[in-house]
């Protein structure tokens, strides 16, 4: 007798014959989601996706996908410890508090100790009455059966009534219908509670802002249609009086062309999916928190909103990039000079490197479609830091432009060699 105790507790995996009786919310696994997302983007770009993948090191590439490894394995724990369930194991009569994914048993209690199933009540963060589920032992022991609580007593009171009816005929499905199925997180008769319906639009809108972005920027017309390669006189004129404090009264424009909308959003679009779970999840936090101090002003609830601002601010800025970018290309002129490249972006100018720069260099061609090119020649400014991150994204003749940054990084080179033989 003693030896079939021992194997009805500890860790013993509960056979087939068993039941749900409960098991925490599904969204639970929301909040696993950004550090999954960011493992798998930090695990594959250094071997390919990154545009300067090519000039990583073995050890960085190492060092970057462990991270991901690292922030893959806290998701798995979110999923692995966050997930409850609470079985009835019909063979031997027993009700089994475990893990959803592990199997891994907490408590075992007999079904013949349970006295009755109760329902504890509590204040929500707004004040508004929060149910759970618990069993009353016939040692007097109480027993929640969830962490969480429910919104609505109707809920609660099917639950309490469907657990009764299994544990009392465990062999016979439970026929009555949840009158509220809906209702589980929120705190309104209506069919969708205003907390549900808030986090489908939000959710919804988050995940269409890149889309639309997109869709409103290509509304637009590109402002000049210019045929890649030597410029014109006219364009030459043109440029040359926008760039007048850029470039020397002497330096020739040598090669012009304009980029592809859109074509370097979607070159990054590997970021949108970890933007769109980011900014919900910083949302909801500081949703979460506003909500929970309109009932108590203390300072640590403010605290929480304002940690959470930020990374609201990041979200929302990620999610904007495929509208900016795209209505920047629209109105961009990629110039090569005799010494510099330029950035011409309706009546600004910048520079994007000078040929003698430290920054200048190395050249990454990527060929793309038919006759496009992103080619990136322009490193990082800290000279620790390696690989071209920045150039010219989706233009046409890009073997042109290429063949001048060739012959530029050539003078360059032979420069900084005759300066070394000198010292």
């Amino acid at each position: 007798m003693a030896r079939k105790e021992k194997r009805l507790v500890g860790y013993q995996r509960p056979g087939t014959n068993t039941t749900i009786l409960l098991r925490d919310s599904i969204l639970t696994w929301f909040f696993a989601l950004p550090f999954l997302f960011g493992g798998i983007l930090f695990v594959i770009a250094p071997w390919g996706l990154a545009s300067n993948s090519d000039q990583l090191s073995l050890v960085a590439k190492l060092a970057l996908s462990s991270m991901g490894f690292a922030s893959a394995f806290v998701a798995f724990m979110i999923v692995k410890a966050g997930l409850d369930e609470i079985l009835l194991d019909r063979s031997c009569n027993r009700v089994i508090f475990g893990k959803r994914f592990s199997k891994r048993i907490i408590r075992t209690i007999d079904c013949q100790t349970i006295a009755d199933i109760t329902i504890s009540t509590s204040k929500d963060s707004e004040g508004d009455e929060a149910y759970r589920l618990q069993f009353l032992l016939k040692s007097g022991e109480i027993v929640p059966l969830t962490k969480s609580y429910l919104s609505l007593l109707k809920t609660a009171e099917y639950e309490r009534a469907r657990i009764k009816h299994l544990l009392k005929n465990p062999y016979e499905a439970y026929s009555a219908k949840d009158p509220t199925p809906w209702l589980a997180f929120g705190n309104s008769d209506r069919t969708v509670p205003p907390g549900l319906k808030l986090l489908i639009i939000v959710c919804a809108v988050v995940t269409a802002a890149p889309f639309v972005g997109w869709w409103l920027a290509a509304l637009e017309k590109p402002s000049l249609s210019i045929k890649a390669g030597a410029p014109e006189q006219t364009l030459t004129n043109t440029l040359r009086q926008q760039a007048h404090a850029k470039i020397a009264a002497n330096e020739n424009i040598l090669f012009v062309a304009t980029p592809e909308p859109g074509h370097e959003g979607m070159a990054k679009i590997v970021f949108i999916p970890f933007a769109i779970i980011w900014t919900i999840v910083s949302i909801c936090w500081v949703g979460g928190a506003i909500t929970g101090i309109r009932n108590d002003s203390k300072i640590g609830g403010s605290l929480m909103v304002l940690w959470g601002l930020p990374f609201v601010a990041v979200g929302l800025g990620m999610l904007s990039i495929p509208y900016f970018s795209q209505k920047r290309e629209l109105h961009t002129i990629y110039a090569l000079t005799d010494h510099r490249a330029l950035v011409f972006a309706d009546n600004e100018v910048s520079e994007l490197v000078k040929f003698s720069d430290q920054e200048f260099g190395p050249i990454n061609a990527k060929p793309y479609g038919k006759s496009k090119m992103d080619l990136l020649f322009c490193s990082s400014s800290d000279p620790e830091t390696i690989g071209a991150v920045r150039g010219f994204w989706g233009i046409e003749g890009g073997e042109a432009a290429k063949a001048i940054l060739e012959a530029k990084l050539k003078e360059k080179s032979k420069i900084t060699e005759k300066q070394h033989r000198h010292h």
